[in-house]
């Protein structure tokens, strides 16, 4: 029998004051926290907290946690024996799942961070060919303005009997909070390009650890040894962490010991172009510590990096090298076109859509492919 997880899990899940920040009753707010740390942290079969345990760790009355805890009984997440005890059974779950994804669905809502990126533009490209491809709509649901996950998910009209979603590149913690609200309302959920780390959710995207050991293969066969990684994308996104800690191991492994992270200051005003500008400027202040090949960790950071070497006369590819990870219409068409490490938008649609369709909480890494251009070649080349 396995022993219950430790109850420090159940720490801050009220407010010391007793209550939730929405509204909610106090019962309300265990059961939807209670429901989360069974779903992320217990198996079918494993022992659950005993009740007078629940109480103590949450410092809220009997009566509160029995109500949470009656719920979910009647839901089957746990079964409750007077002498044996508290078990989650989470075979009644994943029977319902599969029942979920058994239903068919006649039309696909994707969630997108910033629909307008030139990245994203392109990943809702393939992911419209791919359901017109299987007979189906597609939706878009966009958070330009910031909106939180319960306002995002009130867009939705349609019901999960009709409408699947796809969750597209958002912070960890919102795409968790979506994922959580769509599964318990019935809708079955892919994420794409964002894994939840710890979580059983269903997820396809590219191998970042493979993209950035590509890049850095071809720099290092052209003779770079002084390369920067100049990051645009978030700290705390996933994909970030993956693609800085890659570059390091690879740096480590070929004692590039002039190899730096260089993350801009998403803080600054101005956009894009001016944070990647002000980035490259410090890059570039100090002569004698010059990377002579960046590797930059999207499309657009690149595209604003060769605007900055325009503007001040810095000639690519012989002064430096610029490499880009990600291969969208404006990589492709800048001057001089980036070499790039290509995330695959077409196989990728098509395995989120195979993964709305069957009931496995699947992890699917694709391979990127290597694409040289003009911006890359041999130190003062």
């Amino acid at each position: 029998m396995i022993a219950p997880p430790s109850i420090q899990l159940l720490e801050r899940i009220v407010d010391d004051n007793g209550s939730s920040s929405d509204g909610q009753h106090l019962y309300e707010v265990v059961e939807s926290a209670l429901t989360d740390l069974i779903d992320k942290h217990f198996v079918d079969g494993q022992r659950f907290w005993p009740e007078t345990a629940v109480c103590e760790q949450l410092n809220v009355s009997r009566v509160t946690v029995r109500h949470a805890l009656n719920a979910l009984t009647e839901q089957g997440r746990i079964s409750r024996h007077r002498k044996r005890g508290t078990f989650v059974r989470k075979s009644v779950q994943e029977r319902a799942q599969v029942a979920v994804c058994e239903r068919s669905f006649r039309s696909i809502g994707v969630y997108v961070r910033h629909s307008g990126s030139p990245f994203w533009s392109e990943a809702i490209d393939e992911l419209a060919l791919a359901a017109v491809e299987s007979g189906r709509t597609l939706h878009v649901y966009s958070r330009d303005r910031g909106e939180a996950a319960a306002a995002a998910v009130a867009q939705l009209t349609t019901s999960p009997d009709e409408e699947a979603i796809l969750l597209l590149g958002d912070t960890h913690d919102v795409t968790d909070e979506l994922y959580t609200i769509l599964t318990r309302r019935g809708y079955r959920v892919v994420t794409v390009d964002m894994p939840i780390c710890g979580y059983p959710a269903p997820f396809v995207g590219v191998d970042n650890t493979m993209g950035v050991y590509m890049g850095m293969q071809h720099l290092i066969e052209l003779g770079h040894c002084r390369i920067t990684m100049l990051n645009y994308e978030p700290p705390l996104f996933v994909n970030t962490q993956l693609r800085v800690n890659a570059f390091r191991t690879v740096a480590a492994l070929h004692n590039l010991t002039e190899a730096r992270v260089f993350s801009a200051d998403l803080t600054l005003p101005g956009g894009r172009h001016r944070i990647v500008a002000t980035a490259m400027e410090q890059i570039w202040s100090n002569p004698g510590e010059r990377p002579t090949a960046i590797f930059c960790d999207s499309g657009g950071c690149a595209v604003s990096a060769v605007k900055w070497c325009a503007e001040q006369g810095v000639q690519l590819p012989r002064e430096l090298s610029l490499l880009s990870f990600d291969d969208t219409r404006e990589v492709r068409f800048s001057r001089p076109p980036l070499s790039c490490i290509a995330q695959p938008f077409a196989p990728m649609a098509r395995r989120a859509l195979e993964l709305l369709e069957r009931p496995q909480n699947e992890h699917v890494l694709l391979p990127p492919a290597l694409i040289v251009r003009s911006s890359t070649a041999a130190p003062g080349g």
